[in-house]
């Protein structure tokens, strides 16, 4: 029956989710005000829900120095992917964003090679040179369009990132429950981003009863129910399932901002995405078999 609940929950994520850039896109304010208020909404709604220490694998537990470590950790990466998502979807096709910044797995991938946990065969090695020829038609057509590539490039810095954010999280799960780690995230982003909005953004607050709404979406619908679907589910299930959800967020994503937005899709996105979309799938597939 757990099983099954981290089943619907992953499914869950996946659209509530992949609807964040568009709320961005149609916020009243700019990304940093928007993301410490989607921050701060989603504290004030966490603390209503009860927050312990997750009695799985407790006896797990070396230090407390070592999950306070985790933690902050957690708590930075978070901050880094959530800005870089932000900002890049004013830069770029929200169809863009979304398929680089879904490429965290081959980071996460690589992140393991280095740190000496998995090989590279030659079936991997394939999928990461198809997802870079991916990556690469996306950045050549605005390249070519003189519209520059700076969302691009953040959406696939923010997924290294998020490759780290998701590794981090995996130990972290062991020793905290997912409303620990998120009540915990939410706050330490909302005291970092507080800075840039004071800095930087010209207005603050919605300036209509639409533009609360929006930012209780995203605080609500992604941050607590679709980031905690996540987290819930990566504590019942494999990190090769979760992985394979990420897969079809670009697919949501490029969906909405057509159907609301009206961003069609040009060839090159459409190959872009084939072949990104095909390297993880490969990717996933493999890894599978390998293990």
């Amino acid at each position: 029956m757990t099983k099954l609940i981290a089943y619907g929950a992953l499914i869950f994520s996946i659209p509530s989710v992949s609807i964040a850039p568009l709320l961005i896109v149609v916020s009243e304010v700019d990304p940093n005000a928007t993301l410490l208020h989607r921050m701060l909404i989603a504290c004030i709604l966490l603390l209503a829900f009860p927050i312990t220490l997750s009695t799985s694998n407790r006896k797990t537990v070396t230090s407390v120095s070592q999950i306070r470590y985790l933690l902050a950790t957690s708590c930075v990466l978070c901050f880094l992917d959530l800005l870089m998502k932000s900002w890049a979807v004013i830069y770029a096709p929200i169809a863009n964003v979304a398929l680089l910044a879904n490429t965290a797995p081959m980071f996460s991938m690589l992140f393991m090679y280095l740190l000496g946990q998995v090989s590279i065969s030659k079936s991997k090695a394939l999928s990461v040179v198809t997802a870079t020829m991916g990556c690469s038609l996306i950045l050549w057509e605005r390249m070519s369009l003189s519209h520059g590539f700076v969302g691009e490039i953040m959406a696939l810095i923010s997924a290294v990132f998020y490759a780290a954010y998701l590794n981090i999280n995996a130990r972290l799960t062991s020793f905290l429950s997912y409303k620990t780690i998120m009540l915990y995230n939410c706050f330490v982003v909302a005291i970092l981003t507080f800075p840039w909005v004071l800095l930087y953004s010209e207005a603050i607050f919605p300036t209509s009863i639409n533009g609360y709404l929006i930012l209780l979406a995203l605080a609500f619908v992604t941050q607590i129910m679709g980031h905690n679907a996540i987290i819930y589910a990566q504590s019942h299930l494999s990190n090769e399932i979760i992985s394979f959800s990420l897969y079809l967020r670009p697919i949501c994503a490029a969906l909405l901002a057509w159907m609301i937005l009206e961003q069609s899709l040009s060839l090159y996105q459409i190959l872009g995405a084939l072949c990104i979309i095909t390297a993880l799938l490969a990717l996933y597939m493999f890894g599978n078999k390998e293990s």
